[in-house]
């Protein structure tokens, strides 16, 4: 994927293999299969440690965002760094919270106004037409 690092292969593990699984399904072009198999590496790895695996977590999130889940990624994003041991970790993650959020805000607007927008291409639709009309 553009943009992110591979898992180092000195990672091992079902978790491991299970995010390369995924990430290799998301290049080629499965991102349903991708986010259930992302999904299933997550739930693995929070029943065997307390903390959640920041790789994983990074991944999930960016591929909820990709697809415009929003809602779900501000949630895994705020469990994440809510498992966090440090204030100092936790600060550094401010931003991308605070991103997430902002996205989750925007569509949740923007599906507010779906109406308003449907009624804005009615009217050019109408302009159209009258201008048709004049020739």
């Amino acid at each position: 994927m553009p943009g992110y690092r591979t898992l180092p292969e000195s990672v091992s593990g079902i978790v491991a293999d299970l995010t390369r699984e995924a990430a290799m399904l998301e290049t080629e072009g499965e991102h349903a299969q991708a986010g259930l198999i992302y999904e299933r590496a997550l739930c693995t790895a929070a029943a065997d440690a307390d903390s959640m695996p920041a790789y994983l977590c990074g991944r999930l999130a960016l591929h909820y965002r990709r697809l415009g889940h929003h809602a779900e990624e501000v949630a895994l994003l705020e469990r994440y760094q809510a498992s966090l041991r440090t204030e100092r970790e936790r600060i550094r993650f401010d931003a991308r919270l605070s991103k997430a959020k902002a996205l989750m805000e925007r569509a949740s607007r923007a599906e507010e106004c779906g109406a308003l927008s449907s009624i804005r291409a009615f009217g050019k639709a109408r302009k159209l037409r009258g201008k048709d009309r004049l020739t």
